[in-house]
């Protein structure tokens, strides 16, 4: 794929020779964007197929859609970043997931929240149940790191289902289980 191409810094050329070229490189570059992105995303895109600049003109749609440039895409990424929590008992993974999205697209939008902030944000998110966990993050604030907060809660969220499947109840109160007290 050219980076040239799809950025519409190289214009198709009016030679027809240079031209059958350039258009074979914008229809490789539309399939290549095909494959990569799939579902409701080919919906933007599909209608660009018989143009000669289907590579460019897809690659601009599909950033327009997903660049939250304007005030009101902020505002929208901003909702979902105040609505999102974790919940106790649900798979933490997605959720660490969609923050890294939201905060690398509130970062195009021209919205950046240090990393610090960023891990603020992830620690508040937590469930009351793991209280232990957001204490003893907080006492290790120097250590913070978007890596090491990710580490430390999915560490957690394995000891906490291993410790549901086996039924053992070893090291509950002590790193954060579920109630902060031993099951009896």
């Amino acid at each position: 794929m050219s980076t040239k191409l799809v950025e519409g810094r190289e214009k198709m050329p009016e030679n027809a020779d240079d031209r059958g070229s350039w258009i074979k490189r914008s229809f490789d570059t539309y399939m290549l964007l095909v494959q990569a992105v799939g579902g409701r995303q080919l919906d933007h895109i599909k209608e660009l197929l018989g143009d000669p600049e289907c590579g460019p003109k897809a690659w601009k749609k599909l950033q327009d859609i997903h660049s939250p440039t304007h005030a009101s895409g902020i505002v929208l990424l901003a909702r979902r970043l105040r609505d999102i929590k974790f919940v106790d008992g649900e798979p933490l993974q997605p959720v660490l997931d969609e923050l890294r999205d939201i905060f690398s697209k509130l970062q195009a939008g021209g919205l950046v929240y240090p990393e610090l902030v960023q891990c603020v944000e992830i620690v508040i998110r937590l469930p009351e149940s793991w209280s232990a966990l957001a204490i003893n993050l907080n006492s290790q604030q120097s250590q913070w790191s978007l890596e090491y907060i990710r580490a430390r809660i999915l560490e957690e969220d394995l000891r906490r289902q291993s410790v549901d499947r086996s039924g053992d109840a070893a090291g509950y109160g002590v790193g954060g289980g579920r109630s902060g007290f031993k099951k009896k």
